[in-house]
Formats: C-alpha cells, structure tokens, sequence
C-alpha cells in the first residue's frame, strides 16, 4: 500500500505560521500537487505563553 506525501511544518515563529502554510500551500497547488501538511509545535512554553497573550 501507497501512502500518500506528507508534510510537517516545526514551529519556529508561532506568529508566521499561517503565512507560511499559505505560501507552501500555493507553491504545491502551482505544481500540480496537493500535500497534506501537519505543524508541529516544538517550541517552548515561554514562546507560547508570549504569543498567545
């Protein structure tokens, strides 16, 4: 059994995330290609209390 690509995104800046979901998002479709993606949170709790307040 095939299975299909996957992508996974760390998290290096929380607040870019979106914006570079998008971008890839864009360039895959361009390509003819349709990627599942999965952000991975890997940073700290410091940067995720900062980012959430």
């Amino acid at each position: 059994m095939h299975n299909p690509p996957l992508f996974v995104i760390p998290t290096y800046r929380l607040r870019d995330v979106g914006e570079t979901i998008r971008l890839y998002d864009e360039r895959f479709w361009r390509n003819g290609q349709a990627i599942a993606m999965i952000v991975v949170d890997d940073s700290n709790v410091h940067n995720q209390e900062r980012v959430r307040a």
